[in-house]
């Protein structure tokens, strides 16, 4: 935790540079919301009521939406070392702030709503352990504009509109729900490579997201079968009986049916491509069920 702490304070002084040659990497950045349609009806219908999962850490927000229909068992991982700390930023947030005070606190203004150190001393109430002290080394020592602006965070934009459409638990009364239920669940987190630790781990999942990592096959397997290489990586996977894995694809049309990248790799009768929506976003959910 106090290497966590040191890296992250020097990823916003500018000292260190959390970019290198892959996308992702342990020191890379913290996406501050999910920019995968979560709350459409085909996704939703995927992830409801699989008790056990595996996710990705991300944003937060596919752990968040899991639970909300019905996760109860989460292990979580994520080849960065700084989500867990989001994550768990968001759970705090979530036991304290009304919905609109959330949103407003994660996807506001640089330089007025977001990340607020005076809301941030409301939600430090309800965070402990190594999660309180990361976010005080950070809130203590920078003010908002440091934070906001820091490479510690994505700079990716997202506005509220698309962040409200994009998570089930923030439409409607779903919030309070969530809250209702938070309390309730079983959450462990590894900071790891999923490719690596899958052959570490002794459990089987009703759920395996993967989220996006299907488009970067060649940053684990390299250029030359990443593809044929990444269907096998599927098969392993410690799945029960009737579990799914599955894999989110951005630009259905553009990039995976032109490239007949389903065609020739994912054809077989285990996979399943889902279409999200026609329009946009155009996104889809390629879905591996265990053999």
């Amino acid at each position: 935790m106090n290497e966590d702490i040191v890296l992250a304070q020097k990823i916003i002084c500018n000292n260190y540079n959390n970019k290198e040659n892959t996308r992702y990497n342990e020191n890379s950045i913290i996406y501050r919301g999910t920019n995968e349609w979560i709350a459409s009806n085909t996704y939703i219908d995927l992830i409801k009521n699989r008790k056990k999962i595996l996710s990705i850490i991300g944003s937060g927000d596919q752990i968040l939406n899991s639970i909300l229909v019905g996760s109860s068992n989460i292990t979580g991982y994520d080849i960065s070392r700084f989500p867990k700390y989001y994550l768990y930023l968001k759970i705090a947030a979530l036991k304290i702030l009304n919905k609109e005070e959330y949103i407003s606190f994660f996807v506001g203004t640089y330089y007025d709503e977001l990340l607020n150190i005076d809301v941030y001393d409301k939600v430090r109430k309800e965070l402990y352990g190594e999660y309180l002290l990361f976010w005080d080394s950070i809130f203590d020592y920078f003010d908002q504009i440091e934070i906001n602006e820091s490479k510690l965070f994505s700079s990716e934009p997202i506005n509220k509109y698309e962040h409200i459409r994009n998570n089930l638990f923030l439409q409607k009364d779903n919030y309070y729900k969530l809250r209702n239920k938070i309390d309730r669940i079983n959450i462990k987190l590894y900071n790891d490579n999923i490719f690596e630790l899958i052959s570490k781990l002794d459990e089987e999942y009703d759920l395996i997201n993967l989220s996006s990592i299907i488009h970067y096959p060649k940053d684990n397997f390299g250029t030359n079968n990443s593809f044929k290489k990444f269907k096998s990586f599927l098969y392993n996977l410690p799945l029960n009986k009737d579990g799914i894995a599955i894999n989110y694809l951005y630009g259905t049309d553009s990039y995976w049916n032109k490239k007949k990248i389903i065609k020739n790799y994912f054809s077989n009768k285990e996979f399943k491509l889902k279409r999200l929506s026609y329009g946009e976003p155009d996104h889809s959910i390629l879905v591996y069920k265990h053999k």
